[in-house]
C-alpha cells in the first residue's frame, strides 16, 4: 500500500547535517527498529510453518503469513537501506541514487503487501461478522490464496517500475493515487462498515434472546455475555485501527503534503511531522506480530510449545555427549 519512494526523492535533495540534523535520530532509529521486526515477524512465520497445535489452518492465516513475511523483508532490506540513505544525508556525504532506488523498489513491494494483507484481513473479519452462516463458504483457503497472489503481483509491477523506462514521478504519484489513497480509504470504510454491522448483529442477537425468554427480556448472564463480546469486538477493532488505518491515512497525508504543498517543506516542524508519519509503517510493521497474533493465547502457546521443544532437544543433546576420558 505504501513507498518510501518519496521520502526517498526528498532525502536525496536535501544538503547535509546543518539542515536537518534529526534525520540522524531517524537512521539511528531504523536501525534499533529493524532487527525488533525481523525476530517478532520471523518468530511469526517460524511457529505458522511448524505449527504444533494446527493453530494456522484458517484462511485468515494465511493473510498473517503473507504480511509477515513481507514485513521481514522490510527489517532486512528496506529500513537498514532507507537509514543508510538518512546518514549519509546527516553527514553531508554523497548521495547513492543506486542505493535509493533499490530500496525505494523493495519497499513498494514489501509495504504494499503488508498493508494490503492488513485490509484483506479486514475484510475477512468483516465478512465473519456480517454473515458468519456464508463465511466458510465465501472464505476458503483457495480464494485467501487468490487475493493473495493479487496483491503480491499488484505490488511487484509497482517494485519492477522503478527499474524500467518510466519516470519516478509517474511511479511515485500512480502508487499515491492507486495504492496509498484507495486502500487507506478502504481501510477507513471497512472499519466503520465492520463496527455497524457487529452493532446490527449484537442488537439482533439481544432482540432474539428476550423474544424466546417468558419474562419479554433476557436474562443478566446473557446480557453480560453480550457486552463482553461488544467489549473484546472494540478492543479487537481499535487495534486493527491503531496499528494499520492511522500509519496509512497519516503517511497518505504526507505524501499528499510532499507532493502538492512546496511551502510546507520550508517549515521544518512539516517536515519533521512526515518523516514521522512515514516511520509509523515501519513501527507498524515491528508491531503487527503482536497486534494480530500474539495477542491470541493459542497463537502464544504454539509459539511457547516450538521453545520449549527446541530446549528440550539441545538438552537431550547436552546429556548425551560423553566427556573424553582423562587417563591420569
Amino acid at each position: 500500500m505504501m513507498s518510501f519512494s518519496n521520502l526517498t526523492d526528498h532525502l536525496n535533495t536535501t544538503t547535509g547535517s546543518s539542515m536537518q540534523p534529526e534525520l540522524l535520530v531517524f537512521a539511528v532509529f531504523k536501525i534499533i527498529l529493524a532487527p525488533i521486526t525481523v525476530v517478532s515477524n520471523g518468530f511469526l512465520v517460524l511457529t505458522a510453518y511448524v505449527d504444533p497445535l494446527r493453530a494456522f489452518r484458517a484462511p485468515s492465516s494465511s493473510f498473517l503469513i503473507a504480511m509477515s513475511v513481507a514485513n521481514v523483508f522490510t527489517g532486512l532490506i528496506v529500513e537498514p537501506i532507507f537509514a543508510t540513505l538518512e546518514y549519509n544525508d546527516y553527514f553531508g556525504k554523497s548521495n547513492l541514487p543506486n542505493l535509493a532506488k533499490v530500496g525505494s523498489s523493495f519497499s513498494l513491494l514489501t509495504l504494499n503487501v503488508s498493508f494490503g494483507m492488513v485490509f484483506a484481513l479486514a475484510v475477512d473479519y468483516f465478512i465473519a461478522v456480517f454473515r458468519p452462516t456464508k463465511y466458510k463458504s465465501w472464505i476458503t483457503i483457495q480464494r485467501a490464496q487468490v487475493l493473495i497472489a493479487v496483491i503480491s503481483i499488484n505490488a511487484s509491477i509497482f517494485s519492477i517500475l522503478p527499474h524500467a523506462n518510466v519516470s519516478m514521478e509517474i511511479v511515485f504519484k500512480v502508487d499515491l493515487y492507486l495504492n496509498s489513497t484507495v486502500n487507506s480509504t478502504l481501510l477507513v470504510v471497512s472499519y466503520i462498515l465492520l463496527y455497524f454491522a457487529f452493532h446490527d448483529q449484537t442488537k439482533r442477537s439481544l432482540n432474539l434472546r428476550r423474544a424466546v425468554n417468558n419474562p419479554g427480556r433476557a436474562n443478566t448472564d446473557e446480557i453480560e455475555k453480550i457486552i463482553a463480546l461488544q467489549s473484546k469486538f472494540c478492543r479487537v477493532l481499535l487495534i486493527f485501527v491503531m496499528f494499520s488505518t492511522i500509519p496509512a491515512v497519516f503517511a497518505t497525508i504526507s505524501y499528499y503534503l510532499m507532493e502538492y504543498c512546496d511551502p510546507c517543506q520550508r517549515y521544518k516542524a512539516i517536515v519533521i511531522f512526515q518523516k514521522v508519519c512515514l516511520d509509523l509503517m515501519f513501527i507498524k510493521c515491528a508491531l503487527d506480530p503482536f497486534a494480530f497474533a500474539w495477542r491470541l493465547s493459542r497463537n502464544r502457546q504454539a509459539l511457547k510449545k516450538i521453545i520449549l521443544c527446541q530446549l528440550g532437544m539441545l538438552t537431550q543433546m547436552r546429556s548425551t555427549v560423553q566427556p573424553d576420558n582423562i587417563s591420569s
